[in-house]
């Protein structure tokens, strides 16, 4: 079984409590995933690799099947603790579930702050 992020799981508590449907959850992940960062693009940014390395990992690891962190790996440009770095940063550029709802119009500012709160506290005493 996967585990769900803090994030994610904050959208599954506000389908739970009919907030928002399937339809504004799934926009959410989708926008989300759209405004993530591609590894290629951070790795170019941190000059961890060049041009050229990002377009050989991207052209070869349509045929190796490999995500872009893997065939880099294998193609000897990164090693796994720059992959990981790479990872924590695409992480942290991600837009959070919160901005994107509002951004989105999907739940009232206000509202999803309350939400929120209320959320955060059902974490803290072990709800979810």
């Amino acid at each position: 079984m996967i585990a769900l992020s803090l994030e994610e799981t904050f959208l599954q508590f506000l389908l739970d409590h009919e907030v928002i449907d399937e339809a504004a959850a799934l926009a959410v992940l989708d926008r989300r995933r759209d405004k993530t960062p591609p590894l290629g693009r951070l790795a170019l940014q941190k000059r961890m690799l060049n041009v050229r390395q990002v377009f050989l990992i991207l052209s070869t690891k349509i045929d190796t099947g490999l995500r872009f962190g893997e065939q880099a790996i294998k193609l000897g440009y990164l090693d796994e603790t720059q992959l990981e770095n790479l990872l924590i940063l695409q992480t942290r550029s991600r837009p959070g579930v919160c901005r994107l709802l509002g951004e989105m119009q999907f739940v009232e500012t206000r509202t999803l702050d309350s939400l929120h709160r209320q959320f955060l506290e059902s974490v803290a005493v072990g709800y979810i």
